[in-house]
């Protein structure tokens, strides 16, 4: 079966309520460095390595989606600080309706998780690619929501940026 992928960049997410167990990462955006104007800027999720937090994307399956396979999460990343050898951990919940079924009393699944080792350069981009095992019994036409998540989880002691992912699933 052929793959199809989705992108799904870091200003299409949304901010969690802030609730109680509900934290949210905090949305910044940043300029490039060296060269003159224009610079290249682009958005990015700070995670706190001592609070779980999350943020929030909603889409429609796609109708050539293969519930009979595990999707991919591939998640881009960079590290705050460098670390080398440091660990952490990236989660991804789904949460997904049918139609006629109501969105708000929708709970989610267990947790999709990537354990990652940090680079020993600050700022280096890596990809975790998490196998979406979990999925909620998601099926094409479905409304999604994917959630994003830093367990606090590893030695890694500095914020982790979320920069975005791509949704990578098989076709029927």
């Amino acid at each position: 079966m052929p793959t199809a992928y989705m992108p799904i960049i870091a200003d299409a997410f949304k901010p969690a309520s802030g609730a109680a167990s509900n934290a949210s990462a905090a949305l910044d955006y940043k300029d490039g460095d060296a060269g003159t104007n224009p610079k290249p800027r682009w958005a990015r999720w700070a995670f706190d390595p001592s609070t779980e937090e999350f943020v929030h994307v909603a889409f429609v399956m796609p109708a050539n989606f293969d519930n009979g396979t595990a999707p991919h999460f591939k998640l881009a990343w960079k590290n705050a600080a460098a670390d080398n050898g440091a660990t952490a951990r990236w989660g991804v919940y789904v949460a997904a309706t049918g139609d006629g079924y109501d969105v708000v009393s929708e709970a989610v699944d267990s947790v999709n998780t990537g354990d990652v080792t940090v680079s020993g350069n600050a700022d280096t981009i890596q990809i975790a690619n998490i196998t979406l095992s979990n999925m909620d019994g998601a099926a094409a036409g479905d409304f999604v929501v994917l959630i994003i998540a830093r367990p606090t989880y590893g030695t890694h002691a500095a914020d982790l940026y979320f920069l975005g992912g791509i949704f990578e699933y098989t076709t029927t």
